[in-house]
């Protein structure tokens, strides 16, 4: 969780998430802009929310 937090320069909830995410092999859907556009270009499983279809699933 740290780690996550600080390769992005985030904030250890957002840590969190990641891990949570990356630990279960799933992927992470955010609305929070700064999050998103930190990881984008690294971390091909969190995802856009407007860019998100449930038939992904």
């Amino acid at each position: 969780m740290k780690k996550l937090a600080r390769t992005y320069h985030r904030s250890a909830y957002d840590g969190a998430y990641l891990a949570l995410a990356e630990e279960r092999g799933s992927k992470l859907v955010t609305g929070y802009r700064r999050l998103y556009n930190a990881v984008k270009d690294h971390l091909p499983w969190v995802l856009w929310i407007e860019h998100f279809d449930l038939e992904m699933v």
